[in-house]
């Protein structure tokens, strides 16, 4: 499933490396393209530019590598399920509708994913813990000095939606953020503190969003942190058993949840359509029908909403969307049923090398499993599979494959 450069090593930097005060300065430059990733990748800074933010990433991934004493990229990890995912979607180059949009993303994605992967790759363990606790702490800062500054931007949205959206665009964008430094600060940051102050924030923000998803998914996490927890306590021989129990459970309630889900909300006495969600399912499932192994290129829905395959999915809806509303379906619609399994290939690999590293480092283990369950709880009703959330898991895959290695190799300090 994987194949891996030669042994990774996080020892102390050489003597001699340059530092601001006792940093060393590889060491600050790969904070920096952390922080970058995060607050800007995620979108908590409205005014960086996707040029911009890639321009600042490649440079501080850049400068943490030259001024580092790891400088051989043959050090980094290189994972064959992110690469076959990745040459599927490049490949939908040759039939996607727009090959302007194809462009543009592929530009964004791929240049993301090989940064984030040499940070982790090379950065040493306990520095890309501190630099992921540290680039969301300081967004969350951000967020509450932006809503003291701007009440009225960070409090309302200019579609007239209710919730908090702090300094990003939407609360559907902030508030799943806000989850993922739940799940960083409960794992990563080891001062208890600092650790339930900084969730307590971040809760706060989720909260105040309004966001009936992220509520319902933060809920459904905790039951998911709960079972790892059991799982990690079990003795191995256990974990098969579990795993499988788990998973049934899981898939029967999701089974159950998505069939009768327009009756649950319905019963809350929300709209029983999720704001049109099914309808653009539905029609989603349309367009999909027409082209479902291949789908219709990375690019080729939501540009031209006079255009197929789009025209079929606004159809009778009133109003325009920019995605499907679902992580899985946006998959089917892009990239097809082969791109769908790809991707399924990637989460799989994903689950099975954290189980592995669940053997040495359970926080670590346990947060990267937290992350993956995060994209696929928030793909139900959002699109939590492209973009910053697929760049990270692909670094995250990464950083599992590392650990492990250095366990099995004994070399881990």
């Amino acid at each position: 499933m994987s194949t891996l450069a030669p042994s990774q090593r996080a020892g102390a930097p050489a003597e001699g490396t340059p530092s601001i005060g006792s940093t060393p300065l590889w060491i600050v430059s790969g904070h920096v393209a952390l922080l970058v990733a995060v607050m800007a990748g995620f979108g908590a800074l409205e005014f960086v530019k996707p040029k911009m933010y890639l321009l600042l990433l490649i440079a501080a991934t850049v400068g943490m590598i030259l001024l580092g004493p790891i400088r051989q990229l043959g050090r980094l990890v290189i994972s064959l399920p992110v690469l076959a995912y990745l040459s599927w979607w490049v490949a939908s180059y040759m039939w996607t509708f727009n090959e302007w949009v194809w462009v543009r993303d592929t530009q964004d994605i791929i240049p993301t994913i090989v940064c984030l992967t040499a940070i982790v790759s090379l950065m040493p363990l306990a520095e890309v813990r501190r630099g992921l606790v540290l680039a969301c702490q300081v967004t969350i800062a951000w967020n509450v000095l932006w809503t003291l500054m701007s009440p009225g931007l960070a409090m309302n949205h200019m579609d007239g939606t209710p919730g908090w959206r702090g300094s990003f665009i939407h609360k559907n964008g902030m508030a799943p953020f806000m989850l993922f430094a739940v799940i960083t600060f409960a794992y990563l940051e080891r001062r208890p503190f600092v650790r339930n102050a900084s969730i307590a924030v971040a809760l706060a923000f989720v909260v105040l969003s309004q966001s009936t998803t992220s509520l319902v998914v933060g809920t459904m996490l905790l039951v998911f942190a709960w079972f790892i927890r059991q799982l990690s306590a079990s003795p191995k021989e256990t974990w098969s058993f579990l795993l499988t129990l788990g998973s049934t459970i899981g898939f029967a309630v999701a089974y159950l949840g998505v069939v009768n889900l327009p009756t649950l909300v319905g019963a809350a006495g929300k709209d029983p359509t999720l704001t049109s969600r099914t309808e653009i399912w539905a029609n989603s499932l349309e367009a999909i029908g027409r082209r479902p192994w291949s789908g219709y290129g990375i690019g080729g829905v939501w540009i031209n909403n006079d255009a197929e395959p789009t025209r079929t999915i606004l159809r009778g809806l009133g109003f325009i969307v920019y995605h499907a509303h679902n992580g899985f379906i946006e998959i089917l619609l892009q990239l097809g049923i082969i791109g769908l399994a790809l991707f399924f290939v990637l989460v799989i690999a994903y689950f099975r090398t954290a189980l592995v590293v669940m053997l040495h480092d359970t926080p670590l283990a346990s947060y990267l499993m937290a992350y993956a369950a995060l994209i696929l709880l928030l793909s139900i009703s959002e699109v939590a599979t492209f973009g910053q959330w697929l760049a990270f898991l692909c670094a995250f895959h990464a950083l599992a494959l590392r650990v492990r290695l250095a366990h099995l190799e004994g070399e881990l300090r």
